[in-house]
């Protein structure tokens, strides 16, 4: 399964259509957390530093 998305076994791979919705205490305000990029120092060992870019939007709450 990992092979076809370019990967080595056990490696990760951001999804660029998935992302998580948090709702803040209040359940009146919310954000989005979306990983969109994991890149290996060296993309044939999973051991390799690797770098995870994350977006988070906020959606503050309103009156």
């Amino acid at each position: 399964m990992a092979a076809p998305a370019g990967l080595k076994a056990h490696m990760l791979k951001a999804n660029p259509e998935a992302a998580s919705i948090i709702r803040g205490n209040t359940g009146k305000s919310y954000a989005r957390l979306h990983l969109k990029d994991v890149k290996y120092a060296d993309n044939s060992n999973r051991e390799s530093l690797a770098t995870w870019t994350f977006e988070f939007d906020i959606q503050p709450a309103t009156k």
